[in-house]
């Protein structure tokens, strides 16, 4: 604490609750699971900011294109990564819910969604989640988490071969025909980037 220029300073204890019915270990357990599925969102949330960015390039790259004979096959080429592109994305994001928090359950949650509702069911709760920071994440959680992680390294497997292989092919074919390749390193520009989780 400052005040008037002079620093005090003094060790704080941070008790549980008295009312929770968790333990210090119970709650230690939640909070670490609850930290291990953000990282997971955050992953997901990169990667899918970087696909929208580079979409984005994508479409500038199109409506460039004249569509004559000469371009008719880098038409093509841009749209074959295009969907490329998408079907990463959509590994990781199901395509309805792409553009907003949807409740009529139209198509299968994809893993964002689900690590957002799982963080909810063990944190303190997500729309009408109650959530549930007083006890130990349960095994079915614990499990849960395992499964969305090993569909996580899938899509992460598919999206590094989309940025090491698919993408430098592609600039290589636009720059052999003139045309400023999609930029694919470096952090999307805030206000181009479209935001996976607001």
């Amino acid at each position: 604490l400052t005040v008037d220029g002079k620093t005090f300073t003094e060790p704080v204890t941070i008790l549980i609750d008295p009312k929770s019915a968790g333990s210090a270990s119970d709650i230690e357990a939640s909070v670490k699971l609850q930290l291990r599925i953000q990282g997971d969102v955050d992953k997901v949330s990169d990667m899918v900011n970087r696909i929208e960015w580079m979409r984005k390039q994508l479409a500038d790259v199109e409506g460039m294109l004249s569509g004559d004979d000469a371009e008719k096959e880098l038409k093509q080429d841009a749209d074959a990564m295009a969907a490329k592109m998408q079907d990463v994305e959509y590994e990781m994001l199901a395509e309805p819910l792409a553009a907003s928090d949807d409740k009529t359950y139209i198509s299968a949650w994809k893993i964002y969604y689900n690590l957002l509702w799982l963080n909810g069911e063990i944190g303190s709760g997500a729309g009408d989640v109650s959530g549930g920071t007083n006890f130990k994440p349960t095994d079915t959680e614990v499990e849960l988490t395992g499964q969305l992680e090993q569909q996580l390294a899938k899509a992460e497997s598919d999206y590094k071969n989309l940025m090491d292989k698919e993408v430098p092919a592609f600039n290589k074919t636009l720059m052999e025909h003139k045309v400023t390749p999609i930029a694919s390193t470096g952090a999307p520009p805030a206000a181009e980037a479209k935001p996976a989780q607001e």
